[in-house]
């Protein structure tokens, strides 16, 4: 079993995925799964979720 962490985005289909990292096939939830953190590629996401949810 390898161990990571899994960041999940309530909006992630509203997301752009340049890099294709993001899972899920739902109506709303993406998941980015990080064996390894590699900062520059969780923040790129994190940026659109905090954009996303900012226009309310």
């Amino acid at each position: 079993m390898s161990y990571g962490i899994d960041f999940g985005f309530l909006k992630g289909a509203k997301m752009e995925d340049k890099l294709s990292l993001l899972t899920g096939k739902g109506k709303a939830i993406r998941v980015l799964s990080q064996k390894k953190l590699d900062k520059k590629v969780v923040e790129y996401y994190i940026k659109q979720a905090i954009e996303i949810d900012s226009k309310k």
